[in-house]
């Protein structure tokens, strides 16, 4: 039992201990812009989201405009500690 915990605790600690990966590099990541895809979708669905990604950057998004029936424009934010390090328009429909 010992060794399950601290085999565990081991790697806890490593996953933790890894660096960060640049800003950049992250939001350029397909992990990153799969979870914006999903909270663009949301806004799509419901007019606005906001979701923190596995980075713990907050992604808000907003739907400024309805370009087809299930597609529109939405607008993409994402907040380091309060310092908005992104902003983009895209265009996306459902999925």
């Amino acid at each position: 039992m010992r060794a399950a915990w601290l085999a565990a605790s081991c790697a806890c600690t490593a996953a933790l201990a890894q660096p960060v990966q640049p800003l950049e590099r992250w939001l350029a990541s397909s992990e990153a812009k799969a979870f914006q895809d999903r909270v663009v979708q949301l806004a799509l669905i419901y007019g606005e989201s906001s979701g923190i990604d596995p980075r713990g950057l907050r992604i808000v998004t907003r739907r400024t405009a309805e370009t087809a029936p299930g597609c529109g424009r939405v607008q993409v934010q994402a907040f380091e500690g309060g310092k908005q390090v992104l902003e983009e328009a895209v265009e996306a429909c459902r999925h």
